[in-house]
Formats: C-alpha cells, structure tokens, sequence
C-alpha cells in the first residue's frame, strides 16, 4: 500500500476514479487480508500445538471452524470482483449518458468528437475499478487457496 503511494497511485486512481469504488475494493482487500493473517496465525498456533502434545481429535471441531472463517476471505474477493464490475458499468453509463445527453444532431461529427473526447475521462472510472476488482479478487483467491490446502491437509491428518 505504502509503495503505491510513493509511486503516485493513489493520486492517480483518485484522478481516475471519480466514482472511488476502487478505493472501496482496496479497502474490503486490506480487511479480507488482515483477516486472513490472522487465520494464519492462529492456524499456525494450532499446528505447533498439535506437533507438541500429538493431540489430533479434539481439535478436530477446531480446525473445521477455521473452513467457516476462510469463507470470509472467499466472500470478500467475490465482493471486490463484483463492486470492480458495478464500477465497470457505472463507468461506462456515465461516458454514454453525460456527454452524448445534449446531442442534438447525429450528423454533426465534430460536436460528436467534441462531446466523445468530454466523456473519455469516464473511461478512466470503468477500467480503474475492474482492475481494481480483478487484481485483489485474484489476490484474495489465492491466500484462501493456499490456506484451505494447509486445511485439508491438516484435517487428512486428523
């Protein structure tokens, strides 16, 4: 996050983004991420337990609530994906419906071009956002991945 900053991301997303759904999605990525760190954690915690005193049975209802956190983590990139798509289409309505709203006469193509080029900057809303929501929901996918793998494996061996 900080290495965004310093790259000037954040101004530019801000510039870009006029509807700032994608600071929303950055947002729900570092909660669903916190979150996950702590899964790992405790997780870890569990299985240095385990390794210890070779208790396997009795945290086995333990281990299955760690599957019921882990959604958490899966619901949260699906949102991030989903609110990348509504800034999509809130992108693209505004590029279709603010300039070309006063268009009177089709057949005049340079008040079109003038009124296309004011609603190129909307583009900018479209694709931040679906970057935004590809790229954490990619991320978010993937730290729950690796963590139901440490799940099942550790369930097998209970």
């Amino acid at each position: 996050m900080a290495y965004g900053y310093f790259l000037g991301l954040y101004q530019k997303v801000n510039q870009l983004d006029s509807s700032h759904i994608s600071f929303i999605i950055i947002g729900i990525f570092l909660a669903a991420s916190l979150w996950s760190g702590r899964l790992y954690w405790q997780l870890s915690q569990l299985i240095m337990r385990i390794g210890r005193k070779n208790v396997f049975k009795g945290d086995a209802p333990r281990v299955e609530g760690f599957f019921i956190d882990a959604a958490h983590v899966s619901f949260a990139g699906e949102v991030c994906q989903l609110l990348g798509f509504l800034g999509t289409i809130h992108g693209m309505l505004m590029f279709i419906m603010g300039p070309l709203a006063g268009l009177v006469n089709i057949s005049d193509i340079a008040q079109l071009g003038r009124m296309l080029s004011d609603g190129i900057p909307n583009l900018g809303t479209a694709l931040v956002t679906t970057y935004a929501g590809i790229v954490t929901s990619i991320l978010l996918g993937c730290q729950n991945h690796f963590f139901k793998f440490i799940l099942r494996k550790l369930k097998n061996g209970l």
